[in-house]
């Protein structure tokens, strides 16, 4: 019986470790519950899911740089731009109208400067014959004048015909004074006129160089 129990008891206690060991030592997580995977190194992907509207994170606003109707939208948003890629289409008659209407007023303004022009030329022209004509009708006065006090003094003519004579010279030279002044007077409004065109022509100058410029950027 000693030998017995010596033999039987080690193997049912060695029996016993094998078959109720494994449960008082049992972990606390199923092992259905593990899952494994090969662990690679790299960037991680994520996608949300969500509702709403989404817009960039920078904006900028562009103006039209003139009033005008649109005729067509080249470029939607998202769409990638290079420098000077058009992105709308729009209604440019009327600034085209606009240009064509400073050419024409740049050109009347030329016409009234050539005119104006024009006008003095023939006007001094006009005084430069009265002034001659006159300058000869004073040479000749002068000279008569002066033949008479020859007479006058050797008592062939009267102090009174000497008079007269005398009166013709001053005339003649005051009338010769006059068309003078008259070429200068003549002379002054013109190239105040001449100035005022020069300043106007600028003026309009300035305006159709900005208006093909604002023509250009919206083209």
């Amino acid at each position: 019986m000693r030998r017995v129990i010596g033999v039987v008891l080690p193997v049912a206690l060695v029996a016993a470790v094998f078959i109720w060991g494994p449960r008082m030592i049992k972990p606390s997580v199923a092992r259905a519950r593990i899952r494994t995977a090969k662990v690679d190194t790299g960037l991680i992907e994520s996608t949300i899911t969500a509702s709403g509207t989404v817009v960039p994170e920078f904006e900028g606003v562009i103006s039209s740089p003139v009033n005008a109707r649109v005729l067509k939208i080249l470029k939607r948003p998202g769409a990638v731009l290079s420098k000077g890629d058009p992105i709308l289409e729009l209604d440019l008659n009327e600034s085209r109208l606009a240009v064509e209407k400073l050419n024409q007023q740049i050109e009347l303004k030329q016409n009234q400067q050539g005119k104006a022009k024009l006008d003095l030329e023939n006007t001094l022209i006009d005084l430069q014959s009265r002034w001659e004509i006159k300058n000869l009708e004073y040479k000749a006065s002068k000279a008569a004048t002066a033949r008479n006090r020859a007479l006058y003094r050797q008592g062939l003519m009267s102090e009174e015909r000497l008079r007269e004579v005398e009166l013709i010279e001053e005339k003649a030279a005051f009338e010769l004074k006059q068309l003078e002044e008259s070429k200068r007077n003549a002379q002054a409004p013109t190239k105040t006129q001449l100035e005022g065109l020069a300043l106007e022509m600028k003026t309009l100058e300035q305006e159709r160089v900005e208006a093909r410029r604002q023509l250009e950027l919206a083209t």
